[in-house]
């Protein structure tokens, strides 16, 4: 069976995309787009639009107004039990299944060892993962953005980043996508006003880590 990756990219106009291909012509996802089919869909949800009702509204293929789903951490047990989720209804079907920071994913299944992999949204309770091995990414994760969730902090988890630092190669991360990471934090220490870009660092290493795990 064709395998099939499903990557959310959460509030990014066409227009950025266009631009970035434009600026990257030689990229992977220029070479993706140019033999893709693309369509613009329309939500059916009611309400606020934002990425955590909308995106449950993509995973279970009914509306807001049947999943009942928010808000972040809520109970989605009803919502689970009417419409499950795609991953629910793959595994079931015996597909190989890994998740990797899908919203609303706050929590391990009990069914976890049924997924290939398996890493919690960031707005987790927990560092838990499946394999184990992704704690150490996790809660690092975690701890930068609990840090930054109002306004963006200048610290860092030293003994989060320590664990993960010394984890980090055998899960995947490559010295240059350390080096992506690290540039901004030193120019921080020249601009202080660039810190905001913090938000945006998780999806940096996270992508290593996906792909040695996919």
């Amino acid at each position: 069976m064709q395998p099939v990756v499903i990557f959310e990219l959460n509030e990014v106009p066409w227009r950025i995309v266009d631009w970035w291909v434009g600026r990257h012509p030689d990229s992977h996802l220029a070479a993706l787009l140019s033999h893709s089919s693309q369509w613009t869909t329309i939500a059916p949800d009611e309400g606020h639009l934002s990425p955590w009702v909308t995106w449950p509204t993509v995973h279970r293929g009914v509306s807001n107004t049947v999943h009942g789903i928010g808000h972040f951490g809520q109970d989605t047990s009803d919502a689970d039990a009417m419409a499950p989720p795609w991953w629910v209804v793959a595994s079931a079907a015996g597909r190989s299944v890994g998740i990797f920071g899908l919203l609303h994913t706050g929590e391990l299944p009990d069914d976890v060892e049924r997924y290939a992999f398996y890493v919690p949204d960031t707005f987790a309770s927990t560092p838990a993962t499946h394999p184990r091995n992704l704690e150490a990414f996790q809660d690092f994760n975690l701890s930068m953005a609990r840090a930054s969730a109002r306004n963006v902090s200048a610290g860092i988890d030293v003994r989060a980043a320590r664990r993960f630092v010394l984890r980090a190669p055998f899960l995947g991360l490559r010295p240059a996508t350390a080096w992506r990471v690290a540039r901004p934090l030193v120019a921080e220490r020249r601009t202080p006003d660039v810190r905001v870009r913090r938000r945006s660092f998780q999806s940096v290493p996270a992508f290593d880590l996906f792909g040695r795990a996919l």
